[in-house]
């Protein structure tokens, strides 16, 4: 079949039925042969085109091919599926004469058998690659290839085309630096992978405008992730996003209960400073398993100390809290006027090392099994983009704990909930060690 185009290179092929013009670094890519190659492409890079135009080569160019479309979830290999039967429709539309629906036999949702007897599949690997295993293919395409970290799956994955001496194609953005994706990416030769990375600043046509407000609303770590090509994880995050993401859980915030004896409720607060950033309130449940779960975040702006106080008191009325710790760095001492009324509240001073320990803390509890947090945008925002630097302190190594966008004062975000979580976890934790409190005022300076 297709006599006459079968010497057409890939970018050719592509301009031939689709009208379609690659960029310079599109098209040293969709005209690579390589059988091992791995797409790393930040956003607005055009990848999934041109993975959907590879796919369509090789099905069509190649007889009795099985070329496998496959990504973490079925919405997300359906998108790239999706891609595929689009480029076919709109050149059946606009170049009927060129009869490229004759080369079709059969089409699904998740499906399209070719004249040639070539198939293109579209499947999700699922969490153990159970679904996917068995399957023979000459072409592999992996698509969000960064969010697969299972060993099972790439069990199932690599064997596929040990008979077809076929290839694989992996796609995505860098998701950390545990994944089989960024292990190809620090040592392609290695692997015999050929690497092709790219960024939006290599896409004339990408929106700057778009991507500018993105980084407004992103934290800075994740913006350079998705459109610069640069992983969270790799140098100073002190909460890698595989971390956050893992205890993570599926349920709703917590409303103010009645009271439960066998449950215990701690607060966290972090208070605004001068009215620059917002007041935060964690309330962290303890179970009757042990198990610590962030009930609900409750964030105020341009509120006076008083107003503060007075909403840790009708807290503290709903929910009976064991212990409260609230952020007084800078003489902001509310808990000074409620431990007077027997509210049994904590003042604590930040400092270097007082800070590392409570974010410490916060960590050795996240890389357990008996903490989790409902899903909270801005603190998972928040979490994901604070950073850590070595510090030398009286001759002592420390960790500078920060906000990534601390140093970029004009972009919002910052640590508002994460402070106020490691507060409310420090304050249900069980002492190790004794701790030196001022006599009256409550407040923790043993690190100062």
């Amino acid at each position: 079949m297709l006599q006459g185009i079968k010497n057409l290179s890939q970018s050719e092929f592509a301009k031939f039925y689709f009208d379609f013009e690659p960029f310079d670094y599109q098209k040293v890519a969709l005209d690579c042969n390589d059988r091992y190659m791995e797409f790393v492409w930040s956003r607005q890079t055009g990848k999934s085109t041109i993975t959907a135009l590879k796919a369509i080569f090789a099905a069509v160019m190649h007889d009795e091919w099985t070329v496998l479309v496959l990504a973490p979830t079925q919405r997300q290999s359906s998108r790239l599926f999706r891609k595929i039967k689009r480029f076919i429709t709109s050149s059946a539309i606009k170049h009927p004469e060129l009869q490229i629906t004759d080369l079709i036999e059969r089409e699904t949702q998740t499906l399209i058998e070719f004249a040639n007897g070539s198939e293109i599949i579209a499947l999700p690997v699922g969490e153990d690659g159970g679904n996917i295993r068995g399957y023979t293919a000459n072409l592999v395409i992996i698509d969000e290839c960064g969010e697969i970290d299972s060993q099972e799956i790439w069990g199932a994955v690599n064997p596929m085309t040990l008979m077809t001496i076929g290839g694989q194609l992996l796609i995505g953005t860098l998701k950390g630096t545990h994944s089989e994706f960024y292990k190809i990416y620090k040592n392609p030769k290695l692997y015999k992978f050929r690497l092709f990375e790219a960024n939006y600043l290599m896409n004339p046509k990408a929106d700057r405008i778009q991507i500018e407000l993105d980084k407004l609303r992103m934290p800075i770590a994740m913006w350079n992730q998705e459109y610069m090509n640069i992983p969270m994880e790799e140098y100073d995050s002190f909460f890698p996003s595989n971390l956050v993401n893992r205890v993570v859980e599926d349920y709703p915030q917590w409303e103010a209960p009645n009271p439960r004896r066998d449950y215990t409720y701690y607060l966290g607060v972090d208070i605004a400073g001068e009215g620059k950033d917002s007041t935060v309130y964690c309330v962290l449940v303890g179970t009757p398993s042990g198990k610590l779960l962030v009930g609900k975040f409750i964030e105020t702006k341009g509120q006076t100390l008083p107003q503060v106080e007075g909403n840790v008191r009708m807290l503290h009325t709903l929910w009976g809290f064991k212990k409260i710790m609230i952020d007084c760095t800078g003489g902001r001492n509310i808990h000074e006027y409620l431990i007077k009324d027997n509210i049994p509240a904590e003042g604590f001073v930040f400092g270097l090392k007082s800070k590392e320990d409570v974010y410490q803390e916060l960590k050795r509890q996240m890389q357990g099994s008996t903490f989790a947090m409902y899903k909270c945008e801005d603190a998972i925002k928040q979490l994901i983009d604070m950073r850590y630097e070595h510090a030398k302190v009286g001759g002592e190594g420390r960790l500078r704990i920060y906000s990534g966008q601390s140093k970029d004062h004009s972009l919002p975000g910052g640590d508002d909930y994460p402070t106020a979580l490691v507060l409310a976890v420090w304050a249900a934790r069980i002492p190790t060690q004794p701790l030196l409190f001022g006599s009256s005022r409550g407040i923790y300076n043993a690190y100062e």
